[in-house]
């Protein structure tokens, strides 16, 4: 299941006063073993009681394929190689 889907019902849940331990047991119930961990749920229930809006995931700075290539050629220029 989505997870920004599951992130909106925790917004919800957030509006209308449930714990995060309350809101992971309802989680569970809907989703079963596709729920959002623990944690996550613990998390994203903070983010929205100190007012954040937004369900979507932050943006990123990079990418693990930008620094692959980078490192890549860093070892070609060092090494020689083609």
């Amino acid at each position: 299941m989505s997870s920004l889907e599951q992130r909106a019902n925790m917004k919800f849940c957030v509006l209308i006063e449930k714990s995060p331990s309350e809101t992971l047991l309802m989680l569970k119930k809907a989703y079963g073993n596709d729920a959002m961990k623990e944690t996550t749920v613990y998390e994203w229930q903070k983010r929205f009681r100190e007012g954040r809006t937004n369900i979507e995931d932050d943006p990123r700075t990079g990418s693990w394929v930008n620094l692959f290539l980078k490192a890549k050629l860093l070892i070609k220029n060092f090494t020689g190689d083609p």
